[in-house]
Formats: structure tokens, sequence, C-alpha cells
């Protein structure tokens, strides 16, 4: 799974989820901001569900642009 988005020295972590397991996390923090960065996770078993991205700390901002499944 890979994740478009924006990386800020400001932003946080990232987890991503599909149904209710937690199959990776991205840390979405730089030293400046950097616009539509590719981020890719490590393979996972396979899964059924939703895909849900949730921020790992409240009141923090991020951006996501896009969200890629590969089934390999």
């Amino acid at each position: 799974m890979t994740l478009l988005a924006t990386s800020c020295p400001t932003w946080e972590t990232v987890g991503v989820y599909v149904g209710t397991a937690l199959v990776g996390q991205i840390n979405l923090a730089a030293t400046t901001t950097q616009w539509q960065v590719l981020f890719t996770m490590a393979p996972f078993s396979f899964r059924t569900g939703t895909v849900t991205v949730k921020v790992a700390s409240s009141g923090r901002l991020v951006a996501i642009h896009g969200v890629a499944i590969s089934p390999v």
C-alpha cells in the first residue's frame, strides 16, 4: 500500500488500518514541507475491509492526497 501525502515539520505519524487491524504506520514529519510524497508501506498479509488512515495524535493536521493498493 502506498500513500500520496504532504510531509511537514509539524505533522505526525498516521496509522493505516484495514478493517480494525493496524497494518502499518507512516511518519509524515520532515525538516521542510514536501508536497505529494509517496510513502510505501512494507507488505502485509492479505486482508479485506475498509482502509482507514488515522492521525496518531489528536488535534494534529495531515494532508493525504491518495491511496494506492496493489494485490502483489
